[in-house]
């Protein structure tokens, strides 16, 4: 969003004041009551000049009412309000505020806002066209990395993806000097215009009933992501990845209940809005083998302390008339409403006709789901799962993806403040999560898992000062562990493998943190097939 925006002087204050009460009167807005009141908050501060005053624990008590007792050590509340709060900025200015003179902004740290005048709408696009030619010509600079669960593609956004716009200064826009400007222009648009020729008229196969053509490959190397309950063209999730906006369904209708709070994910949008009635997907692909992900959480039912979910809902899935779930409660398998919970199945791959045919069908209330995923994948290997315990996705110096924390209940995340020593790659300890949690992490069912699990603990000097169990499915694996211990000290790198792991009946390996003395720790889990 900031590199739309061009050096100009700030507006005035009643500019300010009036594209505060706009944007939170918006639709974007209207859909998050707690990142309103988080915007309303610090803005006003801000403008009434006491910005000074603006800190988490004031956030938390001034702008969201907690009470006076509350801890920032130990309740993210206001971090994770304050990151979907930047997303649903950012996507506000792509759509609904797009042609806003004023617009607020975040650095990428700290909490106080910036009002800025956005640049001229020419003056934007003629910067969109030459990133894009500039991009065009450019070769890939990152290094191929291999397929996982859930694949990334940088920082989270909730928004579709546009060309960056360079300052005048930046490196990235150096150009040849005379006469070579021209040349290396012209050479890079016509690349462009016979790249994009070429892709129009490849063969594609057609979308059932729509005309829709098959989803373009991605960054990711050709996965088709599609968020079920979103009407527009692209979701960004916190990993990084692009989801397309529902398409190629069939029957059912569309729900949106943007005041549940949805549990083991940083991802409250994706879960939040889906399909639900009798209905199927007819899913273009390119022919291959594909890991299929379908992800659910029940929130219809459930809704109060009196009232149970299990059992509510049980339905059908069928992938080309064969089924996959049979009498499926979303809320049985998730342990309870309001959480997410994936189902995955390999070597899955469309029929003759080019499509992938998913059908959903009733037997106690109706069905439900949220997402899907095709992943390609290796003929009879199911894909690596990744977890860096963080608000990001990252690449390790492998070039290996990590998603960004997902699967967790419990706990927090605490950003590392400084070097780990004894690791080979020091980026997957870049933070952790901290407390009594847990991980359900989804396999594929029939096959025997190895996991490591990556720790580090910069809060304690001794021997003996955090100790915690650990457990898989139930079965304990690990007894009063000590990262000081196994590690050397504080601020250093330790690591357990784990073996012959099974899935529970759910297709999960459930990883439990549970505190011997003060609080247990963990920051990055990775998961494989054992071979």
């Amino acid at each position: 969003m900031d590199e739309t925006v061009v050096a100009q002087p700030s507006p005035d204050p009643a500019a300010c004041k009036a594209e505060l009460e706009t944007v939170l009167a918006s639709q974007t807005f209207g859909r998050a009551p707690a990142v309103s009141k988080i915007l309303r908050f610090v803005c006003t501060r801000y403008l009434e000049g006491s910005g000074d005053t603006v800190t988490e624990w004031s956030i938390a008590i001034d702008g969201l009412g907690r009470r006076d007792t509350f801890d920032p050590e130990r309740d993210a509340i206001v971090r994770v309000e304050f990151h979907l709060l930047r997303k649903r900025l950012t996507q506000y200015y792509l759509k609904e505020g797009a042609h806003h003179a004023v617009r607020i902004t975040f650095g990428e740290n700290g909490y106080l806002p910036r009002f800025v005048l956005a640049a001229p709408p020419a003056k934007v696009e003629a910067g969109r066209m030459e990133t894009a030619a500039v991009l065009a010509a450019s070769p890939p600079s990152r290094p191929a990395s291999e397929t996982i669960a859930a694949q990334v593609a940088g920082p989270p956004q909730s928004q579709p993806e546009t060309p960056a716009v360079k300052r005048a200064d930046s490196p990235a826009l150096s150009r040849p000097a005379g006469g070579q400007t021209i040349l290396w222009m012209t050479a890079a648009t016509v690349l462009l215009a016979l790249l994009l020729m070429m892709w129009s008229q490849g063969p594609r196969p057609s979308a059932a009933g729509n005309g829709m053509r098959a989803p373009s490959p991605t960054a990711e190397g050709g996965a088709i992501r599609i968020a079920t309950g979103i009407s527009a063209p692209k979701y960004i999730d916190s990993s990084g990845n692009s989801w397309s906006g529902d398409a190629y369904a069939t029957g059912g209708t569309v729900f949106d209940l943007p005041d549940r709070k949805i549990f083991r994910t940083l991802d409250q949008d994706l879960y939040e809005r889906g399909r639900e009635g009798e209905f199927r997907y007819d899913i273009p692909a390119r022919p291959g083998t594909y890991e299929l992900r379908l992800h659910f959480a029940e929130t219809r039912y459930g809704q109060s302390p009196m009232e149970g979910a299990e059992g509510a809902r049980k339905f059908d899935v069928a992938l080309d008339g064969k089924l996959l779930l049979v009498d499926f409660d979303i809320a049985l398998d998730a342990a309870g409403a309001n959480t997410a919970t994936v189902k995955a199945w390999k070597d899955v791959g469309p029929a003759a006709d080019g499509l992938l045919h998913l059908a959903f069908t009733g037997r106690t209330g109706s069905p439900l789901l949220n997402a899907i995923e095709l992943l390609p994948a290796n003929v009879g290997e199911p894909l690596a799962v990744r977890i860096s315990c963080g608000p990001r996705a990252l690449s390790d110096k492998q070039g290996r993806l990590w998603q960004a924390d997902a699967y967790f209940q419990g706990g927090r995340l605490m950003a590392r403040e400084s070097e780990v020593a004894g690791a080979e790659d020091d980026s997957i300890f870049a933070s952790s999560r901290v407390g009594n949690f847990s991980y359900a992490i989804p396999v594929v069912a029939g096959f025997t898992y190895k996991a490591m699990l990556h720790f580090t603990d910069a809060t304690h000097a001794g021997v003996g000062e955090r100790l915690f169990d650990v457990h898989v499915n139930g079965m304990q694996v690990m007894h009063d562990y000590d990262v000081i211990a196994k590690s050397g000290g504080p601020r250093r790198a330790a690591s357990a493998a784990l073996r012959n792991l099974h899935p529970n009946a759910q297709g999960k390996l459930l990883f439990t943190f549970t505190p011997v003395r003060d609080s247990a720790t963990v920051s990055a889990i990775e998961v494989e097939a054992e071979r």
